[in-house]
């Protein structure tokens, strides 16, 4: 398991940081779509804050 892991660090690294961002942006979109758990942290987390939801969703474009 370790040795996987390390493999694939070791290929993240060699990556532009520009692909390593697009590939953030997306699992983070797929999370939120598929994970009804984390979109109401989320919207919660920010009411806490003081945002509203399209605050909230507007911020990861």
């Amino acid at each position: 398991m370790t040795l996987l892991i390390h493999g694939l660090f070791r290929v993240l690294s060699w990556m532009p940081l520009s692909v390593l961002h697009a590939m953030g942006w997306l699992l983070g979109w797929v999370s939120f779509a598929l994970s009804g758990r984390y979109r109401r942290r989320l919207f919660a987390h920010a009411a806490l804050a003081g945002y509203p939801r399209q605050v909230a969703l507007a911020h990861g474009r």
